[in-house]
């Protein structure tokens, strides 16, 4: 992760892999008027969300003060 490790630094991860039947995965042809979507709202930036904040401040050439 350039611009997060100091070089020959390096952290470990984790990942998680779900499976579903095939019947089961959700198609938006199944999709119809009066199905509920359920959103569950992160508790903040995680993963890559990181690399993607670094971009983007980079893009956009926003000022970081690093105390």
């Amino acid at each position: 992760m350039p611009g997060t490790y100091e070089k020959g630094k390096f952290d470990i991860a984790g990942f998680a892999v779900g499976v579903v039947d095939e019947d089961k995965i959700l198609d938006k042809k199944k999709i119809k008027n009066g199905d509920l979507i359920l959103a569950i709202p992160s508790s903040g930036i995680h993963s890559n969300g990181y690399s993607l904040v670094r971009h983007v401040i980079s893009k956009k050439k926003i000022n970081i003060r690093k105390e």
